[in-house]
């Protein structure tokens, strides 16, 4: 992530870039900072494909985690 920060703060905006970070909190276990990440890429390119395939995909990890913590509390 440090890499890609530094990035953004040498090149500026890009859609590469945040949704490699996208990626990076997926892989760390940050659904909603990874569907930030994919979600600016999308603003940044509206026909970034595989962005919009990791929100679906971070999505239903989340609402899946959700349902376990709800099915755990009863």
């Amino acid at each position: 992530l440090r890499f890609y920060q530094t990035s953004l703060a040498l090149f500026g905006e890009g859609p590469v870039t945040r949704y490699n970070m996208g990626l990076c909190y997926y892989g760390l276990g940050h659904l909603e900072a990874a569907l930030d990440g994919f979600r600016q890429a999308l603003d940044l390119a509206p026909d970034y494909s595989e962005a919009r395939a990791w929100i679906l995909r971070a999505r239903a990890e989340k609402d899946a985690r959700e349902e376990l913590r709800r099915e755990q509390e009863r």
